[in-house]
């Protein structure tokens, strides 16, 4: 629906949108890696995997999403500028990426508990007035 409706018609307007499409593929494209990675780590160990379909069908999930991906932030970055298109897409794709994994792994009811204070928690107190939106302990 992003892609077929709303890109085309908004994508020119607002970054958001193509870059919602690239860091969204690309979280996908993170999860479909880490399954062939596990498969290549068995097939190391001396179990057969290249002898299923499936790992055939991810390989070609992760080429094209690959594609797509590179192909939407190259529309992001001929239409806008390169200095709010960059610092933008990291956001987005961490996001995404949280999200996807958030449902890959069930921790639906963790993941605002342990990710995002943790984030928090890794900046020293003498950082903080740096960073006004960070909470004041």
């Amino acid at each position: 629906m992003l892609v077929i409706w709303i890109a085309p018609k908004y994508g020119t307007k607002t970054m958001l949108v193509y870059l919602s499409v690239c860091s969204l593929i690309g979280s996908l494209s993170v999860v479909a890696t880490q399954g062939l990675g596990a498969a290549i780590v068995a097939q190391a160990q001396g179990k057969p995997q290249f002898n299923q379909w499936f790992l055939y069908v991810l390989l070609v999930f992760v080429v094209c999403t690959l594609l797509v991906e590179i192909v939407y932030l190259n529309k992001a970055l001929n239409i806008f500028n390169t200095s709010i298109v960059t610092p933008t897409v990291s956001r987005t794709y961490f996001i995404w990426l949280m999200l996807v994994l958030c449902v890959l792994y069930q921790c639906h009811n963790r993941i605002f508990s342990c990710s995002f204070p943790g984030i928090w928690q890794q900046q020293p107190d003498g950082h903080r007035h740096s960073m006004p939106w960070l909470p004041r302990y």
